[in-house]
């Protein structure tokens, strides 16, 4: 596994701001905040991030959201399997954390060019952390594939500290979802934010609100300030959660 830091490549560093762009989509939907680009030619082809949590399937990796992009792509141009992997050979992946040991043998398979990626997976990387799949799945079909690490590692590190001193929503934290829902909402919307919402999600925003005052979930100690709430006739002008 090489290594390189931000500003040795202005390219990678771009294209991995997009991957954490995704990641940051994935934080933001109650997902481990985990996202990625693929790149072909200079040009974004496809994106994916983390949505085990929302499809209650631990498969559904950033990596694999992205891949299953570009292969009903290619299956609506019916591309031949040979023209498929003629393609991912020419694909470039960047990823904001490590790939784990089921990703990084699915790129192996495929066929992929080279994986930059940001942090390091130290429980279940499959480029280096815990096996090395990049270099070591050719006898079982594979192809070996360039890894580059600690692209914007920081900035990827950041935002996983900053899920799990939220809870993850899926995990084993006590917090109910609409607790952790809520936290997270109230912690991240601005009057601004609500404002800028089109009709359905202002609507669907407003309905989980009312289900949370109607369940009284709403924790005790909190302020509700944002005034989108108010004149949505949610929250009652004036009152205190």
């Amino acid at each position: 596994m090489d290594s390189c830091g931000d500003g040795d490549n202005l390219d990678v560093v771009a294209f991995m701001k997009l991957a954490l762009e995704q990641a940051k989509i994935a934080f933001d939907g109650l997902e481990v905040p985990v996202g990625c680009v693929i790149v072909m030619d200079g040009k974004v082809i496809s994106c994916g991030r983390n949505r085990t949590n929302k499809t209650r399937n631990a498969t559904r990796h950033a990596e694999m959201e992205a891949i299953d992009v570009l292969l009903n792509q290619w299956k609506k141009l019916k591309l031949s399997k040979a023209e498929v992997s003629e393609m991912f050979s020419k694909c470039y992946l960047y990823v904001t954390c490590e790939p784990c040991i089921m990703c990084a043998a699915a790129l192996s398979f495929l066929g992929i060019k080279e994986v930059y990626y940001g942090c390091a997976n130290d429980k279940f990387g499959g480029c280096g952390s815990i096996l090395s799949l990049h270099t070591s799945c050719e006898e079982a079909g594979g192809k070996s594939y360039k890894c580059t690490g600690g692209i914007m590692a920081e900035e990827a590190v950041s935002l996983f500290r900053n899920f799990y001193e939220l809870g993850n929503p899926n995990g084993t934290n006590s917090e109910s979802w609409s607790q952790y829902e809520f936290r997270i909402l109230l912690r991240n919307l601005t009057d601004s934010q609500f404002n800028s919402y089109d009709a359905n999600r202002r609507l669907g925003f407003c309905s989980f609100m009312k289900g949370l005052v109607t369940a009284s979930c709403l924790p005790t100690t909190t302020t509700i300030t944002i005034a989108g709430l108010q004149k949505a006739s949610v929250v009652p002008a004036g009152s205190r959660g």
